[in-house]
């Protein structure tokens, strides 16, 4: 079989980066990569040897320098009227995309029943506990408040997800009322002391402003960025929470003192379900839900940090 290359479609030219050439009479070998060229006289050969009149083969093809992509290859064999003998034509689909989601969705999945499992056991647990000892009052005392702890949990994930579904589709509700930036501020400061122990929560600056916006939304951005400073500095003891604003917008920044981002992960902080270690609880949601309440609100989010020195998130509302 001399496998020479009769036609290729634009697509195909464009897919393995081909340009500027005429490859009509080519081998495959002479204009894709080796590896490539060898996958696919696989497919070329298969239905000519075997006698069936075609083959269909997933497949991960080099398309270029450092780039594969994952392909659905079909060779059928064809009448071709101005040529003697058989003709294969090679139909390709790139899944490549549709692979991605589906491999993101299993991740999710996966990931979210491993969060939801390890507080669900925890109830189970803490609920035999009790029932095998229900007169002893200091004991079921403690094991109610680390039952409340795992509901809380739980309230937290399902929100998450339901809140991370509406952004998804351009459906979260904000809900603006007028109020004082230092009313917001100071109530997420409140909910997160009576909650975390562990840390001081110091004050700096002062805004002085009304804004337009959804009281509870930005809570939750603040109260996110707050429990996140605290979870991420474990070895620390405060976090800063500072106010500032310019003639157009209030910003409000969270501190923290602990292990510092590396670089390379600062692009990627507020997307969905991304998490920069596994270790801390979490389903990598909460900077991607504080992003999506800040745009809606038409302000920024960023990051700046250094590794071993901390972090500080901001945040930006305009007034």
């Amino acid at each position: 079989h001399e496998l020479r290359i009769l036609k290729a479609n634009r697509s195909f030219m464009t897919h393995f980066q081909i340009t500027g050439k005429n490859i009509e009479g080519s081998h495959l070998s002479s204009v894709i990569s080796s590896d490539s060229a060898r996958i696919l006289n696989e497919i070329f050969v298969t239905p000519l040897n075997s006698g069936t009149s075609f083959i269909e083969k997933e497949t991960v093809l080099e398309t270029g320098e450092n780039e594969k992509r994952i392909f659905v290859a079909r060779s059928s064999i064809i009448n071709y009227h101005s040529m003697a003998g058989k003709t294969v034509l090679l139909t390709m689909y790139d899944i490549t995309q549709e692979k991605f989601f589906e491999q993101q969705r299993e991740d999710v999945i996966n990931f979210v029943s491993h969060e939801l499992r390890n507080p669900l056991a925890n109830l189970f647990l803490f609920t035999e506990l009790m029932q095998d000892d229900p007169g002893n009052v200091e004991e079921n005392v403690q094991y109610l408040k680390k039952m409340t702890a795992n509901l809380n949990r739980l309230n937290n994930i399902v929100r998450e997800l339901y809140d991370s579904t509406k952004a998804g589709a351009g459906q979260l509700q904000i809900q603006k009322s007028v109020f004082p930036v230092e009313e917001l501020i100071e109530e997420a400061i409140d909910t997160v002391r009576m909650i975390y122990r562990s840390h001081e929560v110091i004050r700096e600056g002062r805004c002085d402003v009304t804004i337009h916006a959804d009281n509870y939304r930005l809570i939750q951005v603040l109260t996110n960025y707050l429990t996140n400073a605290i979870k991420y500095s474990p070895d620390a003891s405060k976090v800063l929470v500072r106010s500032d604003k310019d003639p157009k917008k209030v910003i409000i920044s969270v501190t923290d003192y602990g292990r510092g981002i590396a670089g390379d992960k600062i692009p990627y902080l507020f997307r969905r379900y991304y998490r920069t270690e596994s270790t801390i609880e979490g389903i990598g949601l909460g900077l991607y839900l504080s992003s999506e309440i800040v745009k809606a609100h038409k302000g920024e989010v960023w990051v700046e940090s250094e590794e071993g020195k901390g972090s500080t998130f901001y945040f930006s509302i305009p007034y």
